[in-house]
């Protein structure tokens, strides 16, 4: 079941076929885990929504991609820290659709791939547009717009992590697809789901697919950037907004805003020291997805969210589910001829704060 087969009307809002590996993405038991802390627990693997370049931006990318078609841009420009998935997300998707990708990029401490997805994102033909500061990217965002308006190119702006109300559905049918998956008996029913709260798309479409579902489990966003972005007012903003946009498309849409608002939690100690910056118990538990079930996660947003599971698993035994939204594609392929990294840019890693723009 998707949100376009449920209601017929949700067709008429434009989406693009991204996900080219398992779909629906496969649930299943994390054995090695599950002994290790005395809880069930589960994974549901959207770190393999593309064989290309997967994670949890494909979703959003679809429906946002989609609307870039409809209007017939020929650019979108989007946001984030400098080596942002999100940015490479964008770069890999919309460049195979003919569209060119600006990203506005702010600072950002160092960190495992940081300069691989710079690479790989300058392989693929995004033009990076480099700002010193998180407060400087939002002039930076306007001067770049400006001109590629004057251009011709008439820009779609895509938000950081692809989170705005027309991301979030991407989202929401990810949440309906994991309650047929449980009512198909792939899996049982959790008594909560684990997502990173970056920008606050991803657990806001998970709540709002699964109060759609009429299964009301508990979303648990392990916050990992800093306010703005990840508190309820703007998570429940996301919820109000996509939710909006489905019941203009089709008024049989129910309107189960307060529900999903309710289904959220957020997990405020898995931020630590900030955004980009490590924690030991995320440390601990890469380690442990590493060694266990031959996961490979990285320390900024999944690391942290399975942290946060596994606190939750060894303090109340139960049934949990972690949400993989890093993507497991091989980044080989998108390296193979990349261009060095400019000054600029390579300027930009290791100088960001805790307080750096998510994405």
């Amino acid at each position: 079941m998707t949100l376009e087969t449920r209601w017929s009307g949700v067709r008429s809002i434009a989406r693009i076929a991204l996900r080219d590996a398992d779909v629906p993405t496969p649930v299943a038991k994390l054995a090695g885990i599950s002994r290790a802390v005395g809880s069930e627990v589960w994974i549901k693997h959207d770190d393999r929504t593309s064989d290309l370049y997967g994670g949890n931006k494909i979703r959003k990318l679809e429906w946002l991609l989609g609307r870039a078609r409809e209007r017939g841009a020929r650019a979108v420009l989007t946001s984030g820290v400098v080596g942002s998935n999100h940015v490479l997300a964008t770069g890999v998707h919309a460049g195979a659709l003919g569209l060119r990708v600006h990203a506005v990029v702010g600072p950002r401490p160092d960190g495992p791939g940081v300069l691989d997805n710079i690479r790989a994102a300058l392989a693929r033909g995004v033009v990076f547009e480099p700002a010193s500061s998180y407060a400087g990217m939002v002039g930076r965002s306007t001067e770049v717009f400006a001109r590629l308006a004057r251009s011709g190119d008439r820009p779609l702006v895509i938000a950081p992590g692809g989170s705005s109300p027309r991301g979030v559905l991407g989202y929401a049918d990810a949440g309906l697809e994991l309650a047929c998956q449980i009512r198909e008996g792939r899996m049982p029913i959790p008594d909560a789901i684990f997502a990173a709260a970056g920008t606050g798309g991803t657990v806001a479409g998970i709540a709002l697919g699964l109060a759609l579902a009429g299964l009301p489990i508990p979303v648990v966003g392990a916050r990992v950037t800093p306010p703005p972005f990840s508190n309820r007012t703007w998570i429940a903003g996301l919820v109000r907004g996509g939710l909006r946009l489905l019941r203009k498309a089709d008024p049989a849409v129910p309107d189960v805003a307060s529900v999903a608002t309710r289904l959220i939690e957020l997990d405020l100690d898995s931020l630590g020291a900030g955004y980009g910056l490590p924690t030991p118990a995320g440390a601990r538990a890469l380690a442990l997805a590493h060694d266990l079930e031959s996961l490979h996660l990285e320390p900024t947003y999944t690391a942290k969210t399975l942290a946060s599971l596994l606190l939750r698993a060894r303090l109340r035994k139960g049934t949990y589910l972690f949400w993989h939204t890093y993507s497991s594609a091989p980044l080989a392929p998108l390296l193979a001829d990349a261009p060095p990294i400019p000054p600029s840019l390579a300027a930009l890693v290791g100088t960001g704060s805790a307080q750096a723009a998510p994405g």
